[in-house]
């Protein structure tokens, strides 16, 4: 694994401290996908820490794409370089793993013969993943059943972020250039403030018709419809003078704490009211979404985010947490470690399975937990050192020929 050095040096002109909020993000996504059977974190945590990469994402892209524009007037010279900066960083580790999962399949089904739970998955959402629009597979699954949704393989699932992440490229790349920074900053007012209605009527209107509270929960949770306001919050702080916001910091512990106890407070109530445990309702995905939680949550979120963005690019002294070298290690190669983690994920599961006849259920999961997390995060490492950073220096040799 590489040294600490070698980490931060490949951070020049990058804030140590948003590989460390990546790092926590990747480990909080990790440990709820784990799915403890005797413990499991509540379920609302990897939608933080997802909103995290998209508004950490927004706020990066579109600080350097209004560098760019200022730099080339040419619309085409703009367009190339973004788009090799993002292919080069998205596409090579999302197409490996892809390839990896297909190689691995057809192994497994010339071992088998037949694999139904694979075959469901490459046969309905195979195509969906090539082309980035994996985030649409339970909207879609809403509309043709749910019997081939809930019998595939958990191969992909997690894919739907970069679908959602890419949708995102196609917009800004145009609105940036085309739009200027006033109207920018109007666009990103109104979705701040229309979103939230957005996802309320869109999520009881989804339900009336598929009457499955979690797939409609995905569907709100997943797609540009009802999501794209977590990346106007990314946007805003380049269109608008957010210096003149005091107290940032303080206003970061506010919104964290109103997130929790919101979450908290919604979760007691529908326990109460269904006469379900509490922490059932706090650890399952389709409870995060009822009631009024749909309104608030997401937005409270994508809040929380942006102060924390904001205090790590101006008062990085306030939050030293994130520079540790931990988060630091684990947030480099954040992108392969998420790419990557079902993979590891599985098979730890099958060893946990097979820790199971030896220990007792908390400690075979205890022990596949750390399997996994160990794995993901060294295979990731070789991922970003013999993967991700060639492609970094090809995309330096591309953008020295684009100028």
């Amino acid at each position: 694994m590489s040294n600490h050095s070698e980490f931060k040096n490949s951070t020049i002109g990058h804030v140590l401290a948003y590989d460390g909020i990546k790092g926590l993000s990747c480990l909080l996504i990790m440990l709820v996908h784990f799915r403890f059977t005797t413990f499991n974190f509540p379920a609302i945590l990897p939608y933080i820490a997802l909103h995290a990469f998209f508004v950490l994402s927004a706020f990066l892209i579109t600080k350097n794409l209004l560098v760019d524009k200022q730099r080339f007037s040419s619309f085409q010279t703009y367009f190339k370089r973004f788009y090799i900066k993002r292919t080069l960083r998205i596409f090579p580790v999302y197409y490996f793993y892809i390839f990896l999962i297909a190689a691995i399949t057809i192994l497994l089904i010339l071992i088998h013969k037949s694999l139904p739970i694979l075959n469901n998955e490459w046969k309905n959402f195979g195509w969906m993943q090539m082309v980035f629009l994996s985030n649409f597979r339970e909207f879609i699954a809403i509309f043709k059943g749910y019997d081939n949704y809930y019998t595939t393989a958990p191969v992909f699932v997690h894919l739907w972020s970069v679908s959602l992440e890419e949708q995102f490229y196609l917009f800004i790349v145009f609105t940036v250039f085309f739009i200027s920074k006033e109207t920018l900053k109007k666009m990103c007012i109104i979705a701040i403030v229309t979103f939230p209605f957005i996802r309320i009527v869109g999520y009881y209107l989804l339900l009336n018709y598929s009457k499955d509270e979690l797939a409609t929960t995905l569907v709100v949770a997943h797609t540009p419809i009802f999501q794209f306001d977590v990346f106007f919050y990314g946007i805003l702080p380049n269109v608008v003078d957010l210096k003149k916001f005091k107290n940032v910091y303080k206003w970061l512990l506010i919104s964290l704490a109103f997130l929790i106890i919101w979450a908290l407070g919604s979760s007691l109530y529908i326990s109460i009211k269904e006469q379900i445990s509490f922490f059932e309702t706090i650890r399952l995905d389709k409870y995060i979404y009822r009631n009024f939680g749909i309104f608030f949550i997401d937005s409270i979120a994508n809040f929380c985010v942006l102060c924390v963005v904001l205090v790590a690019t101006w008062y990085p002294e306030k939050i030293k947490f994130f520079t540790t070298k931990f988060w630091v290690l684990i947030g480099v190669p954040s992108y392969s470690v998420y790419i990557f983690q079902f993979f590891f994920l599985i098979i730890s599961f099958l060893f946990m399975f097979l820790l199971r006849k030896i220990f007792p259920i908390y400690i075979a999961e205890i022990i596949g937990c750390i399997l996994f997390l160990i794995s993901t995060v060294f295979f990731a490492t070789l991922s970003y050192k013999y993967i991700e950073i060639p492609m970094f220096k090809l995309k330096d040799k591309f953008l020295k020929k684009i100028i």
